[in-house]
């Protein structure tokens, strides 16, 4: 198989599929090459290797380049009748040039290659591999109207405006807002809090949707602050961070840090948003920075997150979901709907402690250490005739680490201890 060359810092991978055959970075620039029959300048038949390449600016347009050539003359300079390859026509077949060697069906392996890049920039930041689901919001047992303040999983902001309806034979939940101004309307997840997580959910502006004034926005919050309790998170005060979009459809981070309504935005994209289009959106919580991406749910989901940003000490160190809309003008029409509401969090590493009565009986039954959780080690002890019990150890002979009944085990490791036993002195009879 021909490889481009490798330099030492470069870290390879390979790939054979669909015309794609090798990958790997070097200092943060990411390469791959694709192998495929042309025609070239002299209406020759020709097999190229395509040497692609891009640095961080993943969006921008200059972001992939690429140069020509075949195996046995090296790479070329270009060739200038043999349409080029850029990345909008990377990600959309249909617009790929007559003869510029990329088949549609091509397209999936490429883009799953994209995403094994490992780039420097947190836009490319992983989502934990081991989530699993905390909470979900289950529209199908809710009674159609507006959302109960007794309800045990919802709950609602002073104006209400939280609708349980029926959609093409499927539930969904509407936040509806016509009279009234300078108010706010939404709604927050009860008894759910997290430190870290990542969450989804579908978002759709419905046909009487209408902003009048830029200040009117849907701030999508996946770490509204519990520390004040749930009067604070029913207030619009509240402590928060998100993002919202707002009349020019501009798509901003944004948190409120004190009581005093500090509000501050961070970084923006403009992104336009159509009505009666299923939109999903994606936040993740990850090591104290907030993660954003939303697009079109029948599309593919963006390879980079879109806005993200450290969250703000002030929050505190729990959060939850809420999405709070803002109607500033009388005549303005708050009408968006979600669907599909989910929560997940890295899953909880457990480690087994098991007992070894090391030639005794009895020996305690083993007991499961959370990750990064100090385990108090159990009071029982094993029983061995003829012989006292002092302690366990991580080794049977008693040459590894100590540990007393009731002490306190820190390592994020399974471990079997053993006991360990001191003869007691035989009596002589005179």
């Amino acid at each position: 198989m021909y490889l481009l060359g490798q330099q030492e810092d470069s870290v390879l991978a390979y790939n054979n599929v669909h015309g794609v055959r090798s990958i790997y970075t070097d200092e943060g620039t990411a390469y791959f090459e694709l192998y495929y029959n042309d025609i070239d300048a002299r209406n020759q038949n020709r097999s190229y290797d395509e040497l692609w390449y891009g640095n961080n600016s993943w969006n921008a347009s200059h972001s992939f380049v690429t140069k020509r050539g075949d195996a046995s003359t090296g790479w070329r300079q270009w060739e200038e009748d043999v349409p080029s390859i850029n990345e909008s026509n990377l990600k959309k077949p249909e617009n790929i040039p007559a003869g510029a060697g990329i088949e549609p069906e091509w397209m999936d392996g490429i883009e799953e290659l994209q995403k094994q890049v490992k780039a420097t920039g947190k836009n490319r930041t992983e989502e934990p591999k081991d989530l699993e689901e905390y909470a979900a919001v289950d529209l199908e047992d809710k009674p159609i109207g507006e959302v109960a303040q007794e309800d045990t999983q919802l709950g609602t902001f002073k104006y209400g405006g939280a609708y349980v309806e029926e959609e093409d034979g499927n539930k969904v939940l509407r936040v509806h807002a016509v009279d009234g101004e300078s108010r706010h309307h939404g709604f927050y997840l009860k008894d759910v809090e997290y430190s870290e997580a990542v969450i989804e959910m579908d978002l759709k502006y419905n046909t009487d949707h209408n902003f009048t004034h830029d200040w009117e926005s849907v701030s999508i919050q996946g770490f509204a602050s519990t520390k004040g309790g749930e009067e604070q998170l029913s207030q619009k005060e509240s402590l928060f961070a998100g993002s919202y979009l707002n009349e020019s459809n501009q798509h901003t981070y944004h948190f409120n840090t004190g009581e005093e309504g500090v509000h501050m935005n961070g970084n923006s994209v403009n992104q336009k948003i159509d009505k009666n289009v299923w939109y999903h959106v994606k936040i993740m919580i990850l090591r104290g920075d907030y993660f954003v991406k939303l697009w079109d749910k029948n599309g593919r989901e963006p390879l980079e997150w879109q806005l993200y940003q450290e969250l703000p000490k002030e929050l505190g160190s729990n959060g939850t979901l809420r999405i709070a809309t803002y109607k500033n003008n009388a005549d303005s029409v708050i009408d968006v709907s979600f669907d599909n509401i989910v929560v997940s969090v890295p899953a909880v590493k457990t480690y087994e402690v098991r007992y070894d009565a090391n030639g005794g009986s009895s020996a305690p039954e083993k007991q499961e250490k959370v990750h990064g959780n100090d385990l108090i080690l159990t009071e029982e002890q094993p029983v061995r005739k003829g012989y006292i019990f002092e302690g366990w150890n991580t080794s049977a002979d008693g040459s590894g680490t100590d540990y007393q009944a009731g002490a306190a085990y820190s390592a994020n490791e399974a471990v079997t201890l053993f006991a360990k036993w001191r003869a007691i002195p035989a009596v002589s009879r005179n």
